[in-house]
């Protein structure tokens, strides 16, 4: 009897150890996150992945599914919305910008998404919609001066380091030749001027202008993407052109209209 009870408990022991092990094993398990084009207003813009073998120069397309280590870059007036869903959800790149997808990874422990996203900003200006993060989640945009780290924010990040924040908050962490990182933190409707060699960082209220036109290209750029800001599943609609925004207040984003022009770029 004894002995029937000690095989049963020996059992029940490496039965719940191989649950705990396959739980674990699917919390850690870690997956690759893609950029989907959503939509090329204006302009043109070209890519490199060589997750994908393509190691030149290519036509960037609408539809076309960017993996980690993919690079973009939009001519002159080109203009690309991102759909990365739960690394991100959205990003815009803006005219005469270079952007590399250096991460884009996520994981699902304990009934949140934990998500690792690296955006290296060689050059230009980028518009992003991040949701709200997971304590372990990190979504980080490098730039040339310095690295930005996001949480649960709508930005507008350059490749100068200068930084307009319309939700939420970034902090950047600045580092400059010869000098010891400078951190600040830029919060809801401010701008971040960048420091230089000679002179420090300035933190000013966003002017009512910048604000706006960031605004407009942030709410352009979620609806092209296909989706509401925190989303993580992509809408199907279609967007109206800017000329006819311009001239029509009162026009419904989700009217049937063909994808046109997206306005300008964001402010340098």
């Amino acid at each position: 009897m004894k002995s029937a009870f000690k095989v049963k408990y020996v059992v029940c022991i490496v039965a719940f150890a191989f649950l705990g092990f396959v739980m674990t094993t699917e919390a850690q398990e870690i997956k690759q996150g893609k950029a989907i084009v959503r939509a090329i207003t204006k302009g043109t813009a070209k890519y490199k992945d060589t997750a994908s073998g393509i190691t030149e120069w290519v036509p960037l397309k609408v539809d076309t599914v960017l993996k980690e280590g993919a690079v973009i870059e939009t001519d002159a007036t080109g203009v690309v919305d991102l759909f990365l869903g739960v690394n991100g959800p959205v990003v815009r790149v803006t005219p005469a910008t270079q952007l590399a997808l250096d991460k884009l990874t996520f994981s699902r422990a304990g009934g949140e998404v934990v998500i690792e996203t690296q955006l290296d900003l060689k050059a230009g200006t980028i518009l992003g919609t991040v949701k709200k993060l997971a304590a372990a989640s990190k979504y980080e945009v490098k730039t040339p001066v310095g690295v930005c780290g996001i949480r649960g924010t709508e930005y507008c990040i350059s490749a100068d380091g200068k930084i307009t924040v319309l939700k939420g908050w970034v902090r950047i962490n600045f580092s400059l030749p010869g000098q010891p990182p400078i951190i600040i933190d830029v919060k809801e409707g401010q701008t971040v001027i960048p420091p230089t060699a000679t002179t420090p960082g300035q933190i000013i209220t966003t002017p009512d202008d910048v604000k706006i036109q960031i605004m407009t290209e942030t709410i352009l750029s979620q609806e092209y993407a296909g989706t509401t800001a925190g989303g993580e599943v992509p809408l199907t609609i279609k967007v109206t052109p800017m000329e006819r925004l311009e001239t029509d207040e009162k026009q419904d984003f989700e009217s049937p209209s063909s994808p046109g022009s997206s306005g300008g770029s964001a402010p340098k």
